[in-house]
């Protein structure tokens, strides 16, 4: 089975270049083509090797790349000197720029979902309702998108066929697995409607400001095993002790503000190895645990985590040190900290 994305559902590029320096961290497998300079030729876009008065668009990927400092630096010179009008874009900006649409668009879906549908009010319908789509139950000429679930469903193995048979006679079905699903919606501009998020729309969402494969470890430690998270918790400020999955002797102490600033330190004050320049498996992990226990608004974990974006942790182990030596004294009883308690079910329904 094929899937990918039909090209009837991208806005074109022509006319318009674009130049990339820095490798990108992350492309999601659901577009037509494998990389990002391909996808941009295939939406009728061409590629400059250079920075230059004629360039439209430069890409920056956020691992490192020759050249990418002094194409930033040469972006910024043309503009200032009003010789060019370049847009700067990160990675995630450019994902966001090419992502397919999905407003007003047929949707049908076949098996069940592992993650991301089944805890939601509504289910599927729910997470596309902004966006003023049709659901329908069966496979049919003008459906644009066909979503199979991981697990198995009754029907399943037909839905596909019937599909890609009606794509052999000409129809334009995008067939997706459920993680290139979430991918899609996690590319698509937020409706400025939408205000308020539930546990797994907030997972969704999370997947567009953090690393995809650190929300997806955070889920498998919840997933695997209850924790009892000591959170502290203020009006800009959530912090909070997680224990190691692996050594029952280690805990991490992090923390996170509303001004974008985080850090993840263990019980002997080293920085957390995860961390290297982004949000770790332990900060989403107490962002999640707080948001299910009702004692952080999803939509505030949110609009947090985004504010971290492409933002350094901060080298300071101070409020990391007051939480742990506040642990050890919970621990020996000396002070009342009770914690919260995750539950393994919580999570699979995500």
């Amino acid at each position: 089975m094929e899937t990918n994305i039909n090209i009837k559902h991208y806005t074109k590029l022509d006319g318009k270049t674009f130049a990339f320096f820095g490798e990108f961290n992350y492309f999601p497998d659901y577009h037509i083509r494998r990389s990002p300079e391909r996808l941009v030729e295939a939406l009728g876009g061409k590629i400059l090797s250079e920075v230059s008065p004629s360039l439209n668009y430069l890409i920056i990927g956020e691992k490192r790349g020759k050249g990418r400092s002094d194409a930033i630096r040469d972006a910024k010179k043309l503009n200032d000197k009003h010789q060019a009008t370049i847009q700067v874009l990160t990675e995630k900006e450019f994902l966001n720029l090419v992502c397919p649409k999905i407003e007003k668009c047929v949707f049908a879906f076949i098996g069940t979902f592992s993650k991301g549908i089944e805890g939601i009010d509504g289910g599927a319908a729910a997470l596309l309702s902004p966006y003023h789509v049709q659901l329908i139950d069966t496979v049919a000429p003008h459906l644009d998108y066909l979503i199979i679930g991981d697990r198995r469903g009754k029907g399943k193995t037909t839905y596909i066929r019937d599909a890609e048979e009606y794509n052999s006679k000409g129809a334009q079905i995008s067939i997706l697995t459920e993680t290139q699903f979430f991918d899609l919606l996690s590319h698509q501009k937020n409706p400025t409607h939408v205000t308020k998020l539930d546990l797994p729309s907030l997972i969704m969402q999370l997947r567009n400001v953090l690393d995809p494969k650190r929300i997806e470890r955070a889920l498998q430690m919840l997933q695997k095993e209850s924790y009892h998270l000591y959170t502290d918790i203020k009006d800009d400020f959530v912090g909070g002790i997680v224990k190691s999955q692996t050594n029952p002797d280690l805990q991490y102490s992090c923390f996170m503000s509303e001004h974008g600033e985080y850090t993840c330190y263990d019980n002997d004050l080293n920085q957390c190895m995860g961390l290297q320049g982004k949000v770790c498996k332990h900060i989403i992990v107490l962002l999640l645990g707080m948001s299910q226990s009702g004692g952080m608004k999803p939509e505030n974990a949110y609009h947090w985590a985004k504010n971290c974006y492409r933002k350094k942790p901060k080298n300071n182990d101070h409020i990391s040190s007051e939480m742990l030596l506040r642990y050890k004294s919970a621990q020996l009883g000396e002070i009342d900290w009770r914690p919260i308690e995750t539950i393994p079910e919580d999570y699979y329904a995500t």
